[in-house]
């Protein structure tokens, strides 16, 4: 690479990939906290630090590379057990990656306002102290070996990469991996360093000591990909000295090895070690391999705006093909609508990812919270591969740090009183993502004290929230709701964490202002759940389109349960008002599209509807009166005008075929003051 390359071109590349890296080294901290004896978190953040290293001095980013390189020092003393996993070690590693973020980006945007000298010397101490106790335990008589005892054999095998294979470094590291979990690699030729970056011929040399046959090495290594021979190379010898001719060809400082008591693996600090450690678990591709491509959100914001146009315009053309009735015109018509809807669904999916794209934020989040309140807490995470839309999803980091905090500090009780209780000493928070038809279902759930409905109405009635005359128009569900109202809180003190009211408000604002909505459910002294029911996308839906008085509504069609006549329903009236009963003996409030949206002055009129719409949200169930039914439509949602914002159920408006407008009615907004018995 030339010297004066603009490595300015690669910057937004690097950006993305480091913080995939970054998030995977934190992953793996928990993990190895939560399983000390295994090494395979161990193996992951090698894997993620070597790669940030290289591409950190690849872009010219010294300070980066420097501090990469003492985090696998570090790890290194891990990795041979020379140092116990507890959680002042991860507090530390942890605290290098926070400091590793903010170097990348400082390093990144040309700046050099961060310095990460302390971090870098706290990490050499920590590692220096560890492999001097090591030092120690190897300067100390080694026991008498029993008589039966004898040492293991070292092979020596042959390899060939497949000469078409352009990750033959990355082979070649699988190759050494597997080897290291049948025995102990004691040397390769080339070093290993050489072979993780992939300079050498495509025929390499490993010896490993080892208690089993080399047949048994050799077919082990067949069975990876791309691997077209092995062999072995000589006759087994007794001893690991065997293999100390390869060292020889390694950096200098890859021949300092930990006491064969307590190593795992080969030691050193140069640039080359720890191969089997460095290899990314998903290797950086080349361009020419590539099978993916990243875009900028405004270029996929693009893409939707101008599909829902053709949305539109698709549904003007149908309906001129349909008044024209052209034979020619309805089939090309009907081409056009199944190649449009196509590319439709592939426009839409670009901007679905996985909720586990903001839920792997978290884990690091709970457990430095559990360790400043003193809690021991299991955090479960659940669905991870449910699809939002997302702007859907990026607007719901900030409800779920207010709910995972809250449910730590307030929602959990403090280890006695979890005894006291009968309960285990460990608290549960789960996370957790659900599809429920058009609705993803996202919960927060904890096991701790619960939420007291009384505890919460007193409080209320204390704020003027409400008065003690309404309770009986109040269930459980709608007074735990009442919480969100802004500033209102149980907690009888202050903490550093908000109470269980506070920042309640935030939650449910948000969930609504993306056309959700928020529901509480909670058993006192066995817990609390908090769930987000959110629409799937927010440009382009399924809706059932119906007529009342004249105008065209639409109605989300994941609200629509069913559609019936209105002459074949049991109506009934009850404290002066219509309500229906429904086949399950429920009975629901019966009103007329034009009550709900103000049309009729009259509230009280009779009900003149030809059809019915069954509508249910959450728990609730609604039936609306309609004049007519129009039918099944996608739509695009379009913002309401100035003079529409803000009115009570609707969520916005979408142009139909014939170029007039239909106004969206919000279900979370029909259900909000939902009148007639209870």
């Amino acid at each position: 690479m030339s010297d004066g390359m603009d490595m300015g071109v690669y910057r937004e590349a690097f950006l993305s990939e480091s913080t995939e890296y970054l998030q995977g080294i934190v992953d793996a901290l928990l993990t190895l906290e939560s399983d000390p004896e295994d090494l395979e978190p161990v193996e992951a953040v090698f894997r993620a630090a070597h790669s940030l290293k290289g591409m950190s001095a690849t872009m010219g980013y010294e300070r980066t590379a420097a501090l990469t390189h003492t985090m696998e020092s570090l790890m290194d003393t891990v990795r041979k057990r020379q140092q116990p996993v507890n959680g002042d070690l991860i507090d530390l590693v942890l605290r290098a990656t926070d400091t590793l973020r903010e170097l990348i980006n400082d390093e990144a945007s040309g700046g050099c306002e961060i310095d990460p000298e302390l971090m870098v010397q706290e990490l050499k101490e920590r590692t220096e102290v560890a492999r001097a106790a090591a030092a120690a335990v190897a300067a100390a008589p080694e026991p008498v070996a029993a008589p039966d005892a004898g040492p293991a054999a070292s092979v020596t095998l042959k390899v060939t990469v497949d000469p078409g294979c352009q990750l033959a470094g990355v082979r070649a590291y699988m190759v050494i991996k597997r080897l290291r979990q049948l025995g102990d690699v004691v040397g390769t030729q080339p070093s290993e360093g050489d072979i993780d970056e992939g300079q050498f011929d495509g025929t390499f040399t490993i010896t490993v000591a080892t208690e089993r046959p080399g047949a048994k090495l050799v077919d082990a290594v067949l069975q990876i990909t791309d691997i077209v021979a092995a062999e072995v190379v000589g006759e087994p010898v007794g001893g690991a000295s065997a293999g100390a001719s390869d060292a020889d060809d390694t950096p200098a400082d890859e021949s300092t090895s930990a006491p064969a008591s307590v190593a795992v693996g080969e030691a050193g600090d140069g640039p080359d070690r720890d191969a089997a450690f460095s290899r990314a678990t998903k290797a950086v591709p080349k361009l020419a391999d590539t099978q993916t491509v990243r875009i900028a959100l405004t270029h996929l914001d693009t893409m939707v705006d101008v599909m829902g146009e053709l949305v539109i315009a698709r549904s003007r053309l149908e309906n001129v093909a349909e008044r024209l009735d052209v034979r020619e015109l309805t089939d090309a018509v009907g081409e056009v609508h199944r190649i449009s809807a196509e590319l439709q669904r592939e426009v839409m999916a670009t901007r679905m990812v996985p909720v586990g794209n903001i839920f792997n934020r978290f884990p690091r989040m709970v457990r430095d919270l559990a360790r400043d309140l003193g809690k021991d807490v299991a955090f479960e995470v659940d669905g991870l591969d449910i699809e939002l839309d997302r702007t859907v999803l990026d607007e719901i980091v900030e409800p779920l740090v207010h709910l995972l905090r809250n449910s730590l500090d307030h929602g959990l009780e403090p280890a006695e009183q979890r005894r006291a209780a009968g309960k285990p000493e460990r608290g549960l928070v789960r996370l957790s993502a659900a599809r429920e038809r058009d609705r993803a279902l996202v919960t927060v759930a904890d096991d701790g004290r619960g939420m007291d409905p009384e505890r919460i109405w007193a409080a209320a009635c204390e704020r003027g929230v409400v008065t003690a005359a309404q309770r009986p128009d109040f269930n459980d569900e709608e007074i735990l709701l009442l919480t969100c109202t802004p500033g209102f809180s149980t907690a009888a003190t202050a903490t550093k964490v908000s109470g269980r009211g506070v920042g309640m408000d935030v939650v449910r604002a948000k969930v609504e202002q993306l056309g959700g909505a928020l529901t509480i459910r909670s058993r006192l002294g066995s817990g609390t759940e908090f769930v987000l029911g959110l629409p799937l996308t927010l440009a382009i839906i399924q809706a059932l389109l119906v007529r009342s008085s004249g105008q065209i509504y639409a109605i989300p069609l994941g609200a629509v349960t069913e559609v019936l006549a209105y002459d074949d329903l049991p109506v009934e009236t009850v404290d002066m008002h219509p309500v229906l009963t429904l086949r399950d003996g429920r009975v629901v409030p019966l009103d007329t599209l034009d009550d709900i949206v103000g049309v009729l002055e009259d509230a009280a009129a009779p009900l003149r509807s030809r059809n019915v719409v069954l509508l249910e949200w959450g728990e609730a169930a609604r039936a609306i009166g309609v004049d007519e039914l129009v039918g099944r439509q996608e739509i695009v949602i379009k913002p309401l005008a100035g003079m529409f914002a803000g009115v009570a159920g609707l969520s916005g408006a979408t142009v139909l075929g014939d170029g007039s407008v239909a106004l969206i009615l919000d279900p979370r907004a029909l259900f909000a003051n939902v009148e007639g018995p209870r």
